[in-house]
């Protein structure tokens, strides 16, 4: 489970968006596409096999801020900076939207991605639970996205450096960032920065 030293601010945001680079991962996208039935983008079983290759392929590694890029961080090992910047290069190569996000309580803070699924909670939670189903993976009782009232979709908590699903806010509530609040609805706990990625290919 990742500690962080210090919570990213804004320039280590500005950092992450400059050093994307989801041209690098172009083979490991053609193969998420060919796990799935039926091809498209926005297609939940592709978050979920790059979320999983994220958690499984990379060392989590902690240290503070922003230190190696996408290409690097997936050789080298990364903390939840780096594993959202490869994670987010990973969803934009496949066309997902995508944003960064952080939550920061006083000194320590956290980054994590949300990937933009456009579907009802019931529907993108059924092909979360039979992606993990059909590897045999436990997927955890509790389901985190958040909407937004210009968009009919969700936001999907995607945290491949503390959780181990797409979707499970496991490790924001180990890591206390996230909890219960009055009606049993699950909240962040702290202060949310949101960061949706606007990435220009010219621009790599």
């Amino acid at each position: 489970m990742p500690t962080v030293r210090n919570p990213p601010e804004r320039e280590v945001v500005v950092s992450v968006a400059e050093n994307l680079n989801p041209q690098a991962f172009g083979p490991v996208i053609d193969t998420a596409f060919d796990h799935v039935d039926e091809p498209g983008v926005g297609n939940v079983r592709v978050a979920c096999d790059l979320h999983r290759l994220v958690c499984q392929e990379v060392e989590h590694r902690d240290y503070a801020n922003f230190r190696y890029p996408p290409r690097e961080a997936f050789q080298r090992g990364a903390n939840c900076v780096d594993s959202t910047a490869l994670y987010c290069s990973l969803l934009i190569r496949a066309d997902f939207r995508c944003r960064m996000t952080l939550v920061t309580q006083g000194e320590r803070g956290h980054m994590f991605p949300e990937v933009y699924i456009d579907a009802t909670d019931n529907a993108i939670q059924h092909d979360i639970e039979a992606y993990y189903d059909r590897y045999r993976r436990y997927f955890p009782h509790r389901y985190a996205a958040t909407s937004d009232d210009n968009l009919p979709g969700r936001w999907v908590i995607a945290d491949p450096a503390a959780s181990n699903c797409l979707g499970d806010p496991t490790g924001l509530i180990q890591l206390r960032y996230m909890g219960e609040g009055d009606a049993g609805n699950l909240q962040f706990v702290g202060k949310i920065e949101r960061y949706e990625i606007r990435f220009n290919p010219d621009d790599s």
